[in-house]
């Protein structure tokens, strides 16, 4: 058992290794970004759609779920996931690690706090971030497509009442219709 808890342990070392390895600088100064508290981060002020634009996320935005049916949250889930995107996370992630493994990370990450992250070795935390980045861009595309399919849906939906009250308001103007109805 012992040596099974030390392979695991030693390609977990590997892995974080290898990923923190093949993180850029500017992907580094982002992730290191996301550990910080930053108490202008909840200035709404202005337009909606400016301020999410604009907004520089930290770890407690992506560890809440904020996808409503709303404009406001549309937009909000589009600007994370820009911002994720922006941190140019090697494509390789997602493809060669299996995605049991990425969500164990991401939900490593989740439980814990900044402070605690921010104590780890750097390689610990750039992997362990990276590896979170990666599952919440995944996330954040699925819940983007959801939200897609939903106004797809209203749409759809509102479409059909709208028809619906139409053909109905033009059979009650026509005279005679239950003779041509009859006939028919």
């Amino acid at each position: 058992k012992r040596f099974l808890v030390k392979t695991s342990n030693i390609f977990e070392e590997n892995l974080l290794n290898n990923v923190a390895r093949s993180l850029s600088h500017e992907a580094k100064k982002i992730l290191d970004g996301i550990l910080e508290e930053s108490p202008d981060n909840d200035n709404n002020e202005g337009n909606a759609s400016e301020f999410f634009q604009k907004k520089k996320f930290i770890l407690s935005d992506f560890k809440k779920d904020t996808s409503h049916l709303k404009k406001d949250s549309i937009l909000y889930e589009i600007s994370k996931y820009d911002f994720l995107k922006s941190i140019n996370l090697p494509d390789k992630l997602a493809d060669t690690h299996s995605r049991k493994l990425l969500l164990k990370y991401a939900t490593y990450v989740k439980k814990r706090a900044p402070n605690d992250l921010r104590a780890q070795t750097d390689i610990l935390r750039y992997g362990q971030l990276a590896l979170f980045c990666t599952v919440k861009t995944q996330q954040s595309a699925d819940t983007l497509t959801d939200l897609l399919l939903k106004i797809l849906h209203r749409i759809e939906r509102r479409a059909e009442q709208h028809v619906d009250r139409y053909v109905l308001s033009e059979i009650k103007k026509v005279k005679g219709k239950f003779d041509t109805l009859l006939t028919l």
